[in-house]
């Protein structure tokens, strides 16, 4: 078959077909990885509150003494000082 008769045997719907399908599954890859990171960075939240709670609530003279008084001390809020140290245990970074 000469050149130019190949040339007009591909069917252009193929090409967009398989590019169309191509770009489908990196879509489709990147949201999974979304999901992924999304269900991580909760677990991890999850995680650090448990700390947060299991701490105040074993110790809460130690935990008061370590981690509310010294806020208190700086002319916060009991509301802020609480804030602070929730933003701090989900946001250690």
């Amino acid at each position: 078959m000469p050149v130019d008769n190949q040339l007009h045997a591909i069917n252009p719907w193929e090409v967009t077909n398989v590019t169309m399908n191509r770009k489908t599954e990196n879509i489709r890859l990147e949201i999974a990885s979304m999901l992924r990171r999304e269900k991580i960075r909760r677990l991890m939240k999850a995680e650090a509150l448990g700390r947060l709670f299991s701490e105040s609530q074993n110790n809460p003279q130690q935990f008061h003494e370590d981690w509310v008084a010294p806020l208190l001390d700086t002319g916060l809020s009991l509301e802020s000082a609480f804030t602070y140290i929730v933003e701090f245990h989900l946001h250690p970074n």
